[in-house]
């Protein structure tokens, strides 16, 4: 049959019987030069019309496909109506539209293998719909007269033969990127823009309006907003956009209302708090030809965790870096001046919005907690804490029902868990946009799906009820108002495009409902009473709580509300607890008490450490509770953003398999509170501080305020003259060491200090130096709020005299950064200062440096510590890393150096400590690149100059970084005499030190080595600690 004879035969042909439909489908087999059902499947396996359909027609009683093709589509007819007629017969159920066809292919596609197509004709038209996973849906129409075209014919044809050929090659993820990308340049010329009378935009209400404009987008796509109408708009502004404002305006306020019409279109009630205004910003030109082009994008295939990015880009530089709570990392990547570095200001200012907390603090400026976490990682929450105990329930329900004998017992059991799940609520105390809730939502509601279609397969009445997850399954909280309407957005979204991937039409009215469950309120504290802030009942938790160091609480946070959260959970956490540790207490406690069956959180990585893993100590400690699964350092980019996190999930021992935890996505015994696997046999968290390691390890001083300076300024001081006692200036100025001392290239870093008690009298003697703080420091600590920053303000802020007593008899001491790639030891002079972001370690032997340096001290650094930011940087700390740690036997740092420096282990320790020392300084500064001058004054010792320009520009790259990057073979070498001599002082096999090298091609005797080790210092520790050691 040709086309022509095709499309004359059947033009005009009204359906009236199932036997036409059948003629037409096979003439169109014919005119596609594919075998129609009956040749092709003679026995109607897997290609055949009037497939059965379990439980797919009305009440569940089964139903029939019009014509199905495995692995290809579902192919439904909708019999054409004369005019008179269809308005007849409109709104009764029987009345079918080309919509309803294609959702009724839907329905019946999930119940036959999933399709990638569906498929719906009614002689006019074929309606060709894609429904690959992971892709967006695209629709294909091809009207009667279309198939005279070959290329439309080959792309029917292709539905039978080559069905992947139709999946788009676009993602939904590629076109919400596209979709955020447009809407973020408006966001971005309306904040920068001013309005009529000259006045900023309010960078909430931009907000605001992009997330009406992001939801008419989605509807219109998605036929919940009809005719168009959004689209017209916008096209009839870019020819004229004088009257875009009113006409917005209509439509929303339309939108708000219900049952209202815009031209001939009717418009549909949708409310839900979006609409509670018709508040619309006066666009230019160029601002509608921007939202035209973003109207062209398929926004109803769009990620709804876009809201939360629009609305961050919707605010102004400033007020994302007041709102954005920085990780605790910020707080060690201080620079001398006290400003954050480069990268963490830049992670502030690119994190879209997370939960919050702060009751007395409501405007947007004082917010606290912008962050967004991708959709793979909440999964590894919602995973094990919802979804994974409900299947295992279902299955043990489904094994009940197995045992019983009357069909009315099998089904008053299934009904029981149906309402069960209806009864479920997942809360989410720090909602922020509501990606958690949104996907907690969707995948519940994919799992009473499944439940369903196995209790088809059971032979089980199914519940009169329908669907029991619905929006009001999730619940949050969220202190920033904005935040919690967009949680309420993105859910509804969700919801809604979970509801059109299986049917035609949503008939809620209206359309957004309330969801009084996402509450606009404080966490943690009660604005009315001030006391402890109550979750709403649920049974489960999960989140990502906002990330800020106990040092950064009072500029973030203010001093009232830091004083709320302390005296509210001051008798059960430190107070130098992270912030996001209130939250884990407090589902720890809901947990604890049965309240809750669980909880999951993503969190900073020192939420397993120190202070901040007191909830996790306790949980490990309840024998009614057990770590499931937990990932220790995972890698977490956004938008350029790169940082570190940790994410556990919390459960009840009844709800899960105990036997089943994981780590890391690998299965272990158990976890440890550290986050650690309970395989090793010991557990790290249980390490005692040694009282002989005391007193020796002390953070570098803390200026606050500009009292340092570069060489050519403190030169000039130092040779100056004319202080009325006639002193130098030496006796004030003091080189000043920072990380980059240690990790990278000399600064020539000097530092005004007048000590710990001089006083003003004598310190404004110094009259140079004196002059410059009196200016430069002075001012900003007038306002300080600690009084002895105000009335000593010459003074540094955190002196640190204990440091200054213990390094003043030695000739120089060691400093290691707080925060670095690798662990770095090197020597500085007694007479120098370090900054607060490093450690100054007070021994000035070869020994002891020897034994910080090796790699065993760094393994059991490395456990005790933390990592952190993009490059996975180690974090050292006193407490936990040094004074834990145990020294081979007699080399102890409360035995003064003196004593051991003769015996033969300390002899060899410090000879291949002084090797690889002497080695990194020729390697770092060699002779024929540097010159040495003696400094300006006699006492400091020479500095090091490049020998030109083209050895300045090769030392330049020589830094312990790169060093440590390229690890050359004699540089391994040197660490690996240094183990072997460290190995031998504590009794070890010295085989122990060579395989636990970087180098040991054999990574599981390494790690073996490693944790071999580890075991051996822990033993160790715990023996001493038991000595009072």
């Amino acid at each position: 049959m040709t086309p022509e004879a095709f499309i004359a035969k059947w033009r005009g042909v009204e359906l009236s019987e199932r036997a036409a439909s059948q003629d037409h489908f096979n003439e169109l087999c014919a005119l596609l030069d594919v075998k129609k059902p009956t040749d092709a499947d003679s026995l109607g396996v897997w290609f055949t019309f009037e497939k059965p359909v379990p439980g797919g027609g009305k009440g569940g009683g089964g139903g029939f496909a019009d014509v199905w093709r495995k692995d290809c589509f579902v192919w439904e007819y909708k019999r054409r109506k004369k005019p008179r007629e269809a308005a007849e017969e409109k709104g009764k159920p029987e009345y079918r539209t080309i919509a309803a066809a294609l959702a009724q292919a839907r329905d019946y596609a999930a119940l036959l293998e999933n399709p990638p197509l569906v498929i719906a004709c009614d002689i006019d038209q074929i309606v060709v719909r894609t429904l690959f996973t992971g892709s967006v849906s695209v629709t294909h129409t091809i009207k009667l007269i279309d198939l005279n075209d070959s290329a439309q014919r080959d792309l029917l044809r292709r539905c039978f033969t080559d069905p992947a050929s139709l999946r788009p090659e676009i993602t939904p993820q590629a076109v919400t990127e596209q979709a955020a990308t447009k809407l973020a340049s408006l966001a971005q010329t309306l904040r920068e823009r001013r309005d009529r009378i000259g006045q900023a935009h309010d960078p909430r209400r931009v907000a605001h309006f992009l997330n009406k404009i992001v939801f008419c987008l989605f509807a219109e796509d998605s036929g919940l907003l009809p005719g168009g109408v959004f689209s017209a708009i916008i096209e009839e502004a870019q020819r004229d956009h004088a009257g875009l404002t009113t006409m917005l305006a209509d439509l929303f306020d339309g939108m708000r209302h219900g049952k209202r019409r815009f031209g001939t279109v009717q418009i549909p009630w949708f409310n839900g708090g979006l609409f509670d205004d018709d508040d619309v910003l006066d666009l230019q030109f160029s601002e509608v030809r921007l939202l035209g082009d973003a109207a062209r994008l398929d926004w109803a295939s769009i990620d709804p965790t876009i809201f939360g990015t629009l609305f961050e880009r919707g605010l102004d530089p400033a007020k994302r870096k007041e709102m954005a709570n920085l990780f605790d990392a910020a707080a060690s990547k201080v620079s001398r001046r006290g400003t954050a570095n480069q990268s963490t200001a830049d992670f502030a200012n690119t994190l879209p919005l997370r939960g919050g907390a702060n009751p007395a603090q409501r405007s947007l400026g004082k917010g606290v907690g912008i962050h967004y976490t991708e959709s793979s990682m909440i999964m590894k929450i919602v995973e094990p804490v919802v979804l994974r105990p409900l299947a295992r329930e279902w299955e043990a329900v489904v094994a009940a029902i197995a045992q019983l004998k009357t069909k009315a017992a099998k089904d008053q059991r299934y009904l029981k868990f149906r309402e069960r799940l209806g009864a479920f609520r997942v809360l989410d105390p720090a909602c922020g946009s509501g990606n958690f809730l949104y996907l907690a939502l969707r995948h519940l509601k994919d799992f009473d799906q499944r439940v369903e279609h196995d209790a088809r397969e059971l032979g089980l009445t199914l519940d009169p009820k329908g669907e029991r997850i619905t929006p009001a399954t999730v619940l949050g909280i969220e202190v920033n108002p904005y935040a919690a309407e967009l949680a309420r957005v993105t859910i509804w979204i969700g919801e809604l495009q979970w509801q059109m991937r299986l049917r035609a039409n949503i008939n809620r009215r209206p359309i957004l409902g309330a969801l009084d469950g996402i509450e606009n309120r404080d966490a943690l504290v009660d604005a009315k009473s001030g006391r402890e802030a109550r979750w709403p009942r649920a049974d489960v938790i999960v989140g990502n709580p906002p990330f800020l160091g106990n040092k950064l609480w009072l500029r973030r946070l203010g001093e009232s509300y830091s004083e709320s959260i302390r005296s509210i959970y001051g008798d059960r956490l430190p107070g130098t607890a992270d912030l996001v540790v209130y939250w884990v207490q407090k589902a720890y406690e809901l947990c604890s008490s049965g309240a809750i069956d669980g909880f999951g959180f993503v969190t900073t990585k020192s939420v397993a450490k120190g202070s901040s893993r007191v909830p996790l100590d306790r949980v490990v400690e309840s024998p009614n509770l057990i770590v499931t699964d937990a990932w220790r350092n995972e890698p977490w980019t956004l938008g350029g953003a790169q940082v570190r996190v940790s994410m556990f999930c919390v459960m009840r021992r009844s709800r899960v398999d105990p036997k089943n935890v994981r780590l890391d996505g690998h299965k272990v015994a158990s976890i440890f509170a550290d986050l650690s696997s309970g395989d090793r046999g010991f557990d790290l968290t249980k390490s005692k501080r040694l009282s002989e390691n005391r007193r020796v390890a002390f953070q570098g001083i803390k200026a606050v305020g500009d009292f340092d300076m570069k060489g050519g300024a403190a030169r000039a001081l130092l040779v100056a003259q004319g202080n009325p006692h006639q002193k130098s200036n030496a006796a004030v100025i003091r080189q000043y060491f920072d990380v980059d001392d240690v990790v990278s290239r000399p600064s020539d870093g000097w530092i005004i200090d007048f000590g710990v008690e001089m006083s003003i009298e004598d310190a404004s003697l110094f009259e140079a130096p004196f002059r410059i703080v009196e200016r430069t420091v002075k001012p900003h600590r007038d306002s300080a709020r600690r009084a002895n920053h105000r009335d000593r303000w010459w003074i540094h802020g955190e002196a640190r005299p204990g440091f200054r007593r213990a390094v003043q008899s030695l000739r120089r001491y060691l400093i290691v950064p707080e925060t670095s790639k690798y662990l770095l030891f090197r020597w500085v002079e007694s007479s120098a200062l370090p900054s607060g972001s490093l450690f100054a370690i007070a021994r000035d032997d070869d020994t002891s440096m020897g034994i910080l340096q090796s790699g065993i001290h760094g393994r059991w650094a490395a456990d005790q510590g933390n990592r952190l930011g993009v490059g996975n940087e180690r974090r050292y700390n006193i407490g936990m890393t040094l004074e834990t740690f145990p020294f081979p036997e007699g080399l102890t740092p409360n035995i003064p150096a003196k004593k051991y420096e003769q015996t033969p282990h300390a002899r060899r320790i410090a000879k291949a400590a002084h090797i690889l020392d002497e080695r990194r300084e020729s390697w770092l500064n060699p002779p024929e690149l540097v010159r040495r001058v003696p400094e300006v004054i006699p006492s400091y010792p020479d500095r090091l100059i490049p020998a030109n320009a083209r050895a300045e520009a090769s030392l330049k790259e020589r830094t312990l970084t790169r060093l440590y990057n390229e690890r050359p073979t004699w540089l391994a070498l040197a660490h690996r005499d240094l183990d072997r001599a460290i190995a031998a002082a504590y009794g070890w096999d010295e085989t122990l030190a060579d395989r636990a090298q970087p180098e040991n091609p054999d990574t599981a005797d390494r790690k073996a080595a490693e944790e071999e080790i580890l075991a051996k210092l822990f033993a160790l520790n715990q023996e001493r600690a038991a000595q009072g050691r």
